[in-house]
């Protein structure tokens, strides 16, 4: 007997009009089992068929079971019972994610919000691949359990990736897909929602890095350098995996001459990364661990760079009482990425999208344009830009172990001129907002 959708979903949404205690059943999708709750009783049904294949009491929604699908799918074994938690006592919640620093900014604002709109309702901890992103977080609570990071770790293989509980901690897989309609920092809200039964929304667009007050007050690396005046960050660089984000240094490296004396620029990266080295800039390339950038974009005056996680981090990292709240930031997107997706109201997007017919009328999503050799499926003729330019190799970039024969730039960035990006920061300052 299939389910019905809309019928599940009205009770739900009666069932939290009521205010009984969040379902863990309730709306949750794992792999190709789809669980929903009536009542007392969770339905188990295969997603593929909608056929039942079982049907168990649950005492307050903490009894589980072992659920097989009998259209011979793999089993999905349901995470153990809850501890028993004091009445009034906050649920406790361990979020994981192995993504890049840009991923875990958006996680930062799913927990923000999380506490915001359910304050004393949960107490959160984190395991991630970047920890000095949580430096400082208030809404964070260190759980002292020895055998936390050991079952944090089985999350990073798990599959299918589903919440699973121990000793009254649910760790919670963070992931998210893709969205047109949505921008990228709501991603963690829906995953997290689902996983505990509610809606969180979006309050503020941007992640939450925070500060302690010694921080705050310390000067900028610049200005230990003796260096007192204004700068904008600028990142030529671009990891491996996706050599489709690549802009093309050249053009980046027009922008500097042309705003001699006028913009102070720091160039940032990651030893190791596709880092072409500009002329004319305070270089700070392999000089930053992950605390020292945030801190630099602090003090910056503004950012240039493409889709990245720098981006996401200008957005999230909180200005300088002196400076303007929201941070300047030119982003050189071309078409690549929907702009729907990633684009912050107060950024300057240059973007690509509906003037070539590879990103029209959507975003292309291309990992790759480069190929690196290294045998990921992005490599992949169906995963790679066809719509490109090609230049030589660049003096002075360590390639390591990667031998690149020349590099290709995809039009759609390479489109993007010197006197779009000029005039892209030029607005900040003859807006007002900059001086």
């Amino acid at each position: 007997m299939p389910i019905d959708r809309e019928k599940l979903l009205a009770r739900m949404k009666r069932i939290r009009e009521r205010g009984d205690a969040p379902c863990v059943h309730r709306g949750a999708t794992i792999d190709h089992i789809q669980r929903s709750c009536c009542g007392n009783v969770a339905r188990f049904a295969c997603a593929r068929t909608g056929r039942i294949v079982e049907e168990t009491k649950c005492k307050g929604c903490t009894l589980y079971s072992v659920n097989v699908c009998t259209t011979g799918t793999q089993p999905f074994e349901a995470p153990q019972a809850p501890a028993a938690r004091a009445k009034g006592a906050p649920r406790r919640i361990l979020l994981t994610n192995w993504q890049a620093p840009g991923d875990l900014t958006m996680l930062t604002a799913a927990i923000r919000d999380l506490h915001k709109v359910f304050p004393g309702r949960y107490e959160t901890d984190v395991r991630t691949s970047c920890e000095a992103i949580w430096h400082h977080n208030p809404y964070l609570t260190r759980f002292p359990e020895p055998w936390i990071d050991e079952e944090a770790s089985r999350t990073r293989d798990a599959q299918p990736a589903v919440p699973r509980e121990r000793d009254g901690i649910l760790f919670i897989p963070c992931t998210y897909e893709i969205s047109p309609h949505h921008h990228f920092v709501g991603a963690f809200h829906r995953t997290l929602g689902r996983a505990l039964g509610i809606e969180i929304p979006v309050t503020e667009v941007h992640g939450d890095i925070h500060f302690s007050e010694p921080e705050r007050c310390w000067m900028s690396q610049l200005q230990e350098m003796g260096v007192q005046e204004p700068f904008w960050i600028i990142a030529t660089d671009g990891k491996w995996d996706y050599t489709a984000k690549w802009p093309n240094w050249q053009t980046l490296q027009e922008v500097v001459w042309r705003l001699q004396g006028k913009v102070l620029f720091i160039q940032t990266g990651v030893r190791g990364n596709f880092t072409p080295p500009l002329r004319n800039v305070v270089d700070f390339i392999g000089q930053t661990d992950m605390r020292m950038l945030i801190r630099l974009i602090y003090h910056a005056a503004g950012v240039l760079c493409s889709v990245n996680g720098l981006m996401h981090l200008a957005a999230a990292v909180p200005t300088k009482p002196e400076l303007p709240a929201a941070r300047p930031c030119v982003v050189l997107a071309g078409g690549r990425e929907q702009s729907t997706w990633e684009h912050y109201p107060w950024h300057r997007w240059l973007g690509a999208q509906g003037t070539m017919p590879c990103c029209t009328p959507s975003a292309c999503w291309k990992s790759r344009c480069t190929p690196v050799g290294d045998g990921d499926a992005k490599d992949n003729a169906d995963q790679r830009c066809q719509n490109f330019n090609t230049y030589a190799v660049p003096e002075g970039v360590d390639t390591g172990a990667i031998r690149l024969p020349e590099v290709r730039i995809p039009k759609c960035l390479d489109a993007i001129s010197a006197d779009e990006i000029v005039s892209a920061i030029q607005s900040y300052y003859t807006g007002g907002l900059l001086k």
